[in-house]
């Protein structure tokens, strides 16, 4: 089933799917299609700032080899963290 994108929320979408670094765009692509269209417009502004960090330091946070900062560390990094990397094949 195709997602259904509304306008105002297809430009976080298209970021959050393409990235630039392909472990990204599968990571923040499963928020975007699992959670965006039922998060709050708190919860999507909190997701367009963790969006404006450069992938390095998101893919430094998410393999652990640096703490996020406490201002990103809330309920939409607690979706992204809830992606079973395990099961990534890279």
């Amino acid at each position: 089933m195709q997602l259904v994108i509304p306008e105002n929320l297809k430009p976080i979408y298209v970021r959050a799917k393409r990235r630039g670094l392909i472990e990204l765009d599968i990571l923040l692509g499963y928020v975007a299609d699992k959670y965006l269209l039922s998060m709050s417009a708190e919860q999507v502004e909190r997701f367009k700032i963790l969006l404006q960090q450069e992938d390095s330091n998101i893919f430094k946070w998410i393999m652990g080899k640096e703490p996020i900062p406490a201002e990103l560390d809330n309920d939409i990094w607690k979706m992204v963290k809830s992606f079973d990397k395990d099961s990534l094949i890279f």
